[in-house]
């Protein structure tokens, strides 16, 4: 069997023993951390063999020499103390079986000793007494401590120098090593170039974590060009500080004269001299001269980013810092002042500097609904040019537009249809017929339909006739109005009275806003028209605005049209719709088809339905519609059904009227608006007002029950208020009159009377009177004091005779 043995890791060849075989191995030592260099220790180790019961460890100071053997029993490892520093010592094992049979001596194993220290502020590893195989190797670690340096490494008492380790070769004998430490230091050297100093200068000695600062001086007239730290630059510093110093570090400083770079540039069209970048010593001055080009001139000259004007020579003076100079130029120019009058515009307008030898166009635009005057350049008349050109200009010009005004047809409106009872004196209005120029209008009136009237004035804008006599069936008639303004331009519109006796009147429906594209086939819709009576006799459609389209059945609820090809602003088509039921009555009704392309049409909004009091000032308002793209131009309200009123403007988004007396059922007023965008494109939308009655109470009263007889009076007389506002509290005084007129004696008061609306009071009355009173008047007077506000006042003095 082989053998065996090892010492602190390493394997040392084996050798055959005869008889029981062990496998021996010395593995390792391990030394106490408080072991002195007279005393240490070791651990041995072995393999084991299978058949062996026990084993003997040998030891000794000269090959197979040894103290008495040590039975360990059956044990791989004995810890053999005692070692010190000097001697060699010989180890061996044996192996023993349960017979007492003994093995042979295991391979021998030679250990040496290794004396190892470190002085202060340092340590060795590993350190102490070390037992070491021989011709092993064995390597030492030295650390100094925080803030020192290995000062010498001593093996064997001579110096191997300030290593950080230090490895014992081939050990065939005892040897020592021994580590000293100093504070660690470290070097700054410091240099300074021409022209200026570092303080302090050379080699600075410092110890680790220390800090030093070092000056930096320029000479007189000189400035610091740069500092270097460890070869980087670190700027022109004038003091640096090396923080916490753990290396060694260079600083140097190198100097210049102190001098100031001024740049001079110039754009097109002229020069500045000198150009480009000059050295100015401090304390001098450099002039630059700056001259333009023929027909151009200097446009500004910058200092340093700041404009110093358009000067042609700049002197910097006493120069102490660097600086810029740069110039522009601009070709000379003529200024052409352009203006324009009221209703236009010229562009460009205002004074408009043209560059010499160049060329100006203006272009001259009036207002909507104005035309181009006169055009006048440098005081003379050019005629109504719609532009003008100065070429090559070399001088001042003027240019001034003027405008007039191109007159506007105006619109007309006739009113509301109407319905009114024969016998009615009927109102027609056309006061809300407008002129878009502002001037007086003229009114013709004519009847083109229906039995004929007489109208009190056919040229006044509100006339008014009788309605005449009809038959159940009743009779529609049809008025025509124009206006003129002063300059001859004319409008006309239609309304209609219906005179109903049975008969009612239809109601037309031309149906809902249409948006359509060009070529569409385009159906009208009158089928929401109605007729509560005798139903719709026939419809008739006409086109009222825009492009003409041919109708296609007419005369029917449905008729169609294709729809023409428009300009990318679109059109708008406007169709007026007439229903006729079968008594003749007739009634109309407008609806707007828009066309479109590009532009989008405007969203009509006409305001809430309101509801209001005879006489309250209403405001309409259609301030909400919309346009998405290019807004709203106008807006035109008009009343399409109740009593005629006028309205305050019937342009304006949100006009005003006065609301007409009504009778206790109140009535509706129907308006339309009709808004349109800037490339004409409509919508229109409705609204409704009905009016009330004014919140009022009205008394009056009659006898229910009136008795004389042997010149006694007794009766009940009943006091009803017919209004629509409670009445109270209130009084009734009862006279006796003898003429039915002058209040005679006085009989009878009631008091603290009141009556909620459409309510009556029963009031007891008896009188006894010793004189006969046959002819004599029974007076009642209701409120004399006319303390409650009543619709009617003539009607509370109420007279019965005594008969």
């Amino acid at each position: 069997m082989l053998l065996k043995h090892v010492c602190l890791g390493r394997t040392v060849p084996q050798t055959a023993l005869a008889g029981l075989f062990i496998i021996v191995a010395l593995a390792s030592f391990a030394f106490s951390p408080f072991a002195t260099a007279h005393a240490a220790q070791a651990t041995l180790a072995w393999d084991t063999v299978a058949e062996a019961t026990g084993y003997k460890f040998y030891a000794g100071n000269a090959s197979r020499t040894y103290s008495p053997a040590i039975d360990v029993g059956n044990q791989s490892t004995y810890t053999w103390t005692g070692l010190e520093y000097g001697p060699t010592y010989y180890f061996a094992v044996t192996a023993y079986d349960g017979y007492g049979n003994e093995s042979d001596y295991s391979v021998e194993l030679v250990c040496d000793t290794i004396s190892s220290s470190a002085g202060s502020n340092g340590s060795i590893s590993p350190s102490g007494i070390l037992p070491v195989a021989r011709d092993t190797s064995r390597t030492f670690t030295i650390t100094p401590a925080a803030g020192y340096r290995v000062a010498d490494v001593l093996v064997d008492g001579a110096s191997v120098g300030a290593a950080g380790s230090y490895t014992v070769s081939n050990i065939a004998g005892n040897h020592t090593i021994e580590a000293t430490f100093a504070p660690a230091t470290y070097s700054i050297t410091a240099s300074a170039g021409s022209y200026g100093s570092i303080a302090p200068s050379g080699a600075v000695v410092a110890n680790q974590g220390d800090n030093r600062t070092f000056s930096i001086t320029p000479s007189r007239n000189y400035r610091i060009s740069d500092v270097k730290v460890d070869g980087v630059s670190v700027g022109p510093v004038a003091s640096y500080t090396f923080s916490n110093i753990t290396a060694n570090h260079t600083i140097d400083a190198t100097f210049s004269m102190i001098a100031y770079a001024i740049t001079g540039t110039s754009g097109q069209n002229g020069a500045i001299s000198p150009t480009g970048t000059m050295s100015v010593q401090q304390g001098s001055s450099q002039t630059f001269t700056i001259t333009p080009n023929t027909h151009y001139h200097v446009a500004d000259v910058l200092v340093d980013g700041v404009s110093v004007g358009a000067v042609t020579s700049y002197t910097f003076s006493n120069v102490s810092a660097a600086h810029t100079i740069a110039a522009t130029f601009a070709i000379d120019t003529a200024a052409i002042s352009a203006s324009a009058g009221a209703n236009g515009t010229i562009s460009p307008a205002g004074s408009v500097n043209v560059s010499y030898g160049s060329s100006q166009a203006f272009t001259i635009t009036p207002n909507a609904n104005y035309r181009i005057a006169d055009v006048v350049v440098d005081g003379s008349s050019a005629g109504a040019v719609s532009s003008y050109t100065f070429s090559n200009v070399t001088a001042a010009h003027t240019i001034s537009a003027t405008f007039s005004a191109v007159n506007q047809p105006p619109v007309a409106d006739a009113g509301p249809d109407q319905r009114v009872a024969e016998g009615a004196l009927v109102t027609l209005s056309g006061a809300n017929s407008t002129d878009p120029d502002g001037n007086a209008l003229s009114f013709l009136w004519s009847q083109t339909a229906g039995p004929q009237v007489v109208l009190s004035d056919s040229r006044s804008a509100s006339p008014t006739f009788t309605a005449p006599d009809v038959a159940t069936e009743g009779t529609s008639l049809t008025f025509a109005l124009m206006v003129t303004d002063k300059t001859g331009a004319t409008a006309g519109d239609t309304c209609v009275v219906n005179v109903t006796w049975v008969n009612a009147p239809p109601v037309a429906s031309a149906g809902t806003t249409q948006t359509v594209n060009a070529w569409d086939i385009v159906t009208l819709d009158g089928s929401g028209s109605t007729d509560p009576d005798d139903g719709i006799a026939s419809y008739l459609w006409e086109q009222t605005s825009g492009t003409p389209v041919a109708l296609q059945n007419a005369t029917t609820a449905h008729p169609t049209f294709a729809a023409p090809d428009v300009p990318t602003g679109g059109q708008t088509l406007a169709f007026l719709l007439t229903v006729t039921d079968n008594g003749g009555l007739k009634s109309t009704g407008t609806c707007i088809v828009n066309v479109t392309w590009v532009d989008a049409p405007p969203t009509a909004n006409a305001g809430e339905d309101q509801t209001v009091h005879a006489g309250d000032t209403v405001r309409l308002d259609g301030s909400l519609s919309t346009d998405p793209d290019d807004g709203i131009a106008s807006y035109r309200w008009t009343q399409t059904s109740g009593p005629p009123v006028v309205l305050s403007d019937p342009t304006s988004a949100m006009p005003v009227f006065a609301a007409p007396a009504v009778t206790a059922d109140g009535t509706t007023l129907g308006f339309t608006l009709l808004v349109t965008d800037y490339t004409g494109l409509s919508s229109t939308a409705g609204c409704t007002i009905f009016v009330n009655q004014n919140p009022s109470s009205d008394l009056t009263g009659y006898w229910s029950r009136f008795n004389y007889y042997n010149n006694k009076l007794s009766g009940v007389f009943t006091v009803r208020n017919t209004g629509n506002a409670n009445a109270g509290p209130f009084t009734v005084n009862v006279y006796l009159s003898s003429d039915g007129v002058a209040l005679g004696g006085f009989l009878k008061r009631y008091t603290n009377l009141s009556l909620s609306p459409g309510t009556t009071v029963n009031l007891t009355f008896n009188y006894s009177s010793r004189a006969k009173l046959t002819g004599k008047y029974i007076i009642v007077l209701l409120d004399p004091g006319s303390s409650i506000p009543e619709t009617n006042e003539s009607n509370n003095r109420i007279i019965q005779q005594i008969r």
